[in-house]
């Protein structure tokens, strides 16, 4: 076997492990965690609330961006929600509430 093929091998190899948990997260034994968030107005609200409760959520533009998400993640965190970086049912009434 030739030292190329080996590489691919352990290249896909470790694709396949390191994307293995967001397989898991997608599937439909997660109930409960679909997105909420199903237009731009709704992201904006979200992003402006967000921003309210002190947290960066980047840009209120009505996009999901990789700050918006870590202001997902840093809120669920506190607030004893389960981490996923997505606005659930559960985290969108978490929000509101606050």
């Amino acid at each position: 076997m030739s030292v190329s093929k080996l590489g691919m091998i352990l290249f896909f190899s470790f694709l396949t492990l390191a994307t293995a948990p967001l397989a898991f997260s997608q599937g439909a034994g997660n109930k409960g965690t679909e997105p909420v968030a199903t237009s731009v107005t709704d992201v904006k609200q979200i992003q402006q609330a967000l921003s309210d409760l002190g947290y960066a959520p980047g840009d209120i533009n009505g996009m999901i961006s990789a700050q918006t998400q870590d202001s997902i993640r840093q809120f669920q965190w506190l607030n004893g929600l389960p981490v996923t970086g997505i606005v659930d049912e559960q985290t969108k009434m978490t929000l509101d509430s606050q």
